[in-house]
């Protein structure tokens, strides 16, 4: 592999390459036509070329993979790594981000010490160097991005479907971490393949996405010293490049937009179902209910965060290139060079501060005695091993307790449609117990027999069937079957004792057979229960 990329035909020294016969790349030549070029009066003033440039790159990068070491190391230390989606999906993130990060450190050290573009800060690096330093920070970066993405299908799975952890271990996370590696592979190997892993004049480091020079594809004035490929080549390369960024941005999009529409949903129907609630016992249902939603807020909040980060990372770079055909910029063009220098390496830092977040309010909340800010922070840091796992709520679980209790509502009225049905045959058969009627038809009226007409007399099979069918419903209800049918038994002897004329009559054998059958029928009732003074038939 070549060590140094010399050109015949060009002179790499700072004064030719601010000749105005040298062809520079294009955003060099797109400041000269702006509004406010004043600002890159010569070319060695170019922002990206000066001490401040590589000043914020090495400040970011370092900050970024600090942050990310520190996460990895609380990770390590917490108890529940082997068991935590969360952590292990943070743990690789956290060592993406390192993979980038640190090597952006680095700046122009490892750029070719003749390369042609005139950085104001030391370069003494080869090609070799250079085309590692861009390798590791694309592979990842990739694998960074994509780890945003697994981490909003965490969320999504978890709070709006309610899958399982073993779904998560077994299939989101090594599906998910399997394609973030071999993408990332892909996109490298692709740019190594393309001879494509150059110096870049929009960074002060070693990058991918251009030839080198910049703007030597279809220039016949300037010739590739690397990355001399097609432009249709280098339109694949690119579109492919910013597709998957688009997908990414996508992806996080829809399932942030479907995880709030669950919560807000779900908070919807349980407000609906707490205007409702009277009893103190459902109360503290809800209460509990109340508390899963709050807790669910909680981690959407936190999820939020985690999209707020990735788009503050790489939203500044999508808007550089989105708005980048504009010529009149002026002072915006001045505050998105240093955003994106300054944020682009910068995602270990946010990570780190809203994992620590995260962490503090879990253990804060644990807890029973108060902890104030700082404590909880040094317990996060020194004595991770003391903070929870991370709870993650599930809408679903709130959404069955939702429709249990009004399943449980829509039954409570059902047993009480039972109870008044049963309350009716009880007096049916308290008006046969304590009536004194002489007449068939009295009887008849008295028990609700409303099938027999008032003068025929019912027979004894007629009036077992009548109270033995306003038994059976509370014996089904109450009895085993042993039970029921020894009462029917007991029953029908009961009624064979005298004829229709004592049964119906108002002798004293009536009270004494009604007083033996209801007792046999239930087997909870004295002999005593019946009397004609008005007294009950309890059961």
């Amino acid at each position: 592999m070549l060590t140094s990329w010399n050109s015949p035909n060009m002179n790499h020294s700072s004064s030719s390459l601010l000749s105005d016969n040298y062809h520079d790349p294009w955003p060099m030549r797109w400041l000269e036509n702006s509004s406010n070029s004043t600002l890159y009066k010569n070319r060695a003033d170019y922002f990206y070329y000066s001490t401040e440039a590589t000043i914020i790159t090495c400040t970011a990068g370092a900050l970024s993979t600090l942050s990310s070491l520190l996460i990895v190391f609380i990770i390590l230390r917490s108890k529940e790594i082997s068991f935590s989606s969360y952590h292990r999906i943070m743990l690789f993130m956290s060592i993406s981000d390192i993979i980038a990060s640190a090597p952006i450190t680095l700046a122009t050290l490892p750029v070719p010490s003749d390369v042609v573009y005139p950085f104001s800060t030391l370069t003494l690096g080869n090609k070799n160097t250079c085309s590692a330093q861009a390798f590791t920070i694309v592979f990842g970066q990739v694998c960074a991005v994509l780890s945003n993405v697994i981490l909003n299908l965490y969320y999504l799975f978890k709070i709006r479907y309610n899958k399982s952890d073993d779904f998560i271990r077994k299939k989101l996370e090594p599906i998910g971490f399997t394609l973030a590696v071999a993408i990332g592979l892909t996109v490298v190997f692709t740019a190594l393949a393309y001879d494509m892993l150059n110096p870049v004049p929009d960074w002060p480091l070693c990058y991918t996405g251009s030839a080198y020079p910049w703007d030597c594809l279809g220039n016949d004035e300037v010739e590739c010293i690397a990355g001399d490929i097609s432009l249709t080549e280098y339109t694949v390369f690119i579109s492919l490049f910013f597709g998957l960024m688009g997908f990414v941005f996508i992806t996080v999009l829809i399932s942030l937009i479907l995880v709030v529409l669950s919560v807000f949903k779900t908070k919807k129907a349980l407000n609906k179902i707490q205007t409702n609630v009277v009893s103190a016992g459902v109360d503290e249902t809800v209460e509990i209910e109340q508390s899963g939603i709050g807790n669910t807020h909680s981690v959407l909040k936190v999820a939020l965060m985690y999209i707020g980060a990735f788009i503050l990372t790489y939203g500044w770079v999508v808007l550089s290139v989105a708005i980048g055909s504009f010529n009149q910029l002026g002072a915006i063009r001045y505050i998105l060079d240093r955003a994106k220098l300054l944020f682009n390496p910068a995602q270990g830092f946010f990570n780190l501060m809203i994992f620590l977040y995260n962490k503090i309010h879990i253990l804060r909340e644990s807890r029973n005695e108060p902890l104030s800010f700082c404590q909880a922070l040094r317990i996060v840091i020194v004595n991770p091993s003391e903070v929870p796992d991370f709870l993650m709520p599930s809408l679903d679980i709130i959404d069955k307790d939702i429709a249990m209790r009004k399943k449980e509502k829509k039954e409570q009225k059902e047993m009480m449609d039972k109870q008044n049905e049963i309350f009716q045959d009880d007096m049916v058969i308290d008006r046969f117990a304590l009536s004194s009627v002489s007449t068939p038809s009295g009887f008849s009226k008295s028990i609700g027999i409303e099938s027999l007409s008032a003068t025929s007399e019912p027979t004894k099979q007629e009036t077992l069937t009548r109270i033995s069918n306003i038994f059976s419903k509370e014996a089904l209800a109450t009895m085993d079957e042993g039970q029921f049918h020894r009462g029917i038994s007991n029953a029908e002897n009961a009624l064979s004792i005298g004829t229709p004329d004592s049964v119906v009559g108002g002798s004293s054998r009536n009270d004494e057979d009604l007083s033996y059958w209801t007792r046999s029928s239930n087997g909870i009732v004295s002999q005593g229960a019946v009397s004609s003074s008005a007294s009950t038939v309890k059961r």
